[in-house]
């Protein structure tokens, strides 16, 4: 009876620290492991971008020992159960616009080792149709500026859409964008499209009156379909009076904004003004625009008096009219030759500034001029964009600008010529 009791003692000693008794003798041994599941999502991939709300997550595991079973839980909100079928699984997920965290849980069920469990996560981004909203329009002469958003920051540029037909495209950055349109009198439809993977939305459409009363349009939200429709609003805008100053000097700018000039008392003479206006189209008895040139303003007409010292007239321009070039490109020119006036230009306003003595026509040209052997990483490329924006230079017919190649005597000579606006 004593040594039963002391078998049975040892037996109970053993199971306490994880061994066995084997036939009456003592074998210590470790303790069952309890194994977790690996769970790997296939698909979608983790960091991917779709354009389906609806999405099929699908993906392996292993290390099963029992019965598995499984949940789905998107955003962190309540579990959903996903199929299993072998060492596969599946399951469908309607996402949110935007970012979507996505978590699969895998229990493997072993009556013997109990239930563990292993995870997976992967984040998926849905794109949706952008939505396009256009601001107030305001008309000023014969030119309608505008601003909006873009609800899809990502996308960098949008279409001008006016009397239904393409227009113009345009930058967006950052989801915004401000851009104007050079019109004729009357009565014009206005709206902007922009698109991204997952379709094209357009903001809703807004009637613009040119060249009768004063005021500005009210502002549209955008509508956005995978088709590019939208609702229609109306309202009527304006064109306005010419901008004037005298001898007591004081601001002059255009009801558009695109010219802002500062005249000191006394510039102008004792009984004489200095009038300001816009125009979407040169003087009928300009000269054509300088080869190449594309207008990034409208033209802004000085009439009036000569002002008895140079005036600083700061344009605004419109960054389209580069394509992706540098802003170097970019000059103020006055009419009769179409004559460059030494300009500098800040891009962070969008404007740009040259010392005027008289008055004439200005506009902001740019010179969309491509130098194939001048990269942007070229160490003179930006003194480069500036000379082609002067229009002192334009390259050579093959669309290079050789910058290591000798300069001769008589391009020298042109340079400096067009340069000091000797003819």
């Amino acid at each position: 009876m004593d040594g039963q009791r002391s078998t049975l003692r040892r037996a109970i000693a053993a199971l306490a620290t994880g061994g066995l008794l084997l036939g009456g003798a003592l074998a210590i041994g470790a303790p069952a492991a309890f194994a977790t599941p690996s769970v790997t999502i296939s698909s979608p991939e983790n960091g991917q971008t779709v354009t389906n709300a609806v999405l099929t997550v699908e993906g392996t595991i292993s290390g099963i020992t029992g019965t598995a079973s499984g949940t789905l839980a998107l955003n962190g909100g309540t579990p959903a159960a996903v199929t299993i079928s072998g060492s596969s699984f599946n399951a469908s997920v309607d996402l949110a616009a935007g970012a979507n965290s996505i978590t699969v849980t895998i229990t493997d069920n072993n009556q013997q080792t109990g239930s563990t469990s292993g995870t997976a996560t992967v984040a998926v981004t849905l794109q949706t149709v952008p939505v396009v909203s256009v601001g107030t329009a305001t008309v000023g002469g014969t030119t309608v500026s505008f601003a909006g958003t873009v609800s899809d920051t990502s996308i960098t540029q949008a279409t001008v859409i006016w009397d239904g037909s393409a227009l113009k495209t345009i930058a967006v950055s950052g989801g915004a964008f401000s851009s104007f349109v050079a019109a004729t009198d009357g009565t014009h439809t206005l709206a902007v499209s922009a698109a991204n993977a997952a379709g094209s939305g357009t903001s809703a459409s807004q009637s613009v009156t040119v060249g009768t009363a004063s005021g500005t349009t009210s502002g549209s939200s955008g509508s956005s379909s995978s088709s590019s429709t939208s609702s229609s609003s109306s309202s009527t805008t304006s064109g306005a009076t010419a901008a004037s100053v005298g001898p007591t000097g004081g601001s002059l700018a255009t009801a558009d904004g695109t010219l802002t000039m500062t005249v000191p008392a006394g510039a102008i003479p004792a009984g004489a003004t200095l009038t300001a206006t816009t125009s979407a189209t040169a003087p009928a008895d300009a000269p054509a625009l300088p080869g190449g040139a594309a207008a990034a303003s409208p033209y802004v007409v000085l009439s009036g008096a000569t002002p008895s010292q140079p005036l600083t007239a700061t344009l605004k321009y419109d960054a389209t009219a580069l394509g992706g070039l540098p802003p170097q490109r970019l000059g103020v020119f006055a009419d009769g030759a179409w004559h460059y006036l030494p300009t500098a230009v800040d891009a962070a306003t969008g404007t740009v500034s040259a010392d005027i003595t008289a008055p004439g026509t200005l506009v902001v040209l740019a010179n969309p001029a491509q130098l194939s052997d001048v990269p942007a990483s070229y160490w003179a490329a930006a003194s480069i964009a500036t000379l082609l924006g002067a229009q002192v230079i334009a390259g050579y017919p093959d669309g290079t600008f050789q910058p290591d190649g000798n300069v001769t005597r008589a391009e020298f000579a042109k340079m400096l010529d067009l340069t000091l606006g000797v003819s």
